[in-house]
């Protein structure tokens, strides 16, 4: 599935958990669930996610408080980036 990509799944990151739900026209679906493989938080959003979700809610029009909400998460997400840069094994690169 290209959703598996996108949520890392090649990387071990995530898995994709089938659930049954039912529909509102009755019938049971599988819906996907993305769950992070090792449970040790917290997690930091992705800096590619928060780009859609601000794409996403631009798109949509969302209330600007919403929108510069979510803006404020760039400098999160490229703070723990580069934390986790600094952390990683130099014998990876």
């Amino acid at each position: 599935m290209e959703l598996d990509i996108l949520e890392d799944i090649p990387l071990g990151l995530y898995r994709r958990d089938g659930f049954l739900v039912l529909g509102e026209d009755q019938p049971w679906y599988t819906a996907n669930l993305y769950r992070v493989v090792k449970l040790e938080g917290p997690f930091a959003t992705s800096a590619k996610y928060v780009e859609m979700m601000i794409t996403g809610a631009t798109e949509h029009q969302l209330s600007a408080a919403y929108i510069e909400k979510l803006i404020s998460l760039r400098s999160i997400t490229v703070q723990t980036e580069i934390n986790h840069l600094r952390n990683k094994d130099l014998s990876e690169f």
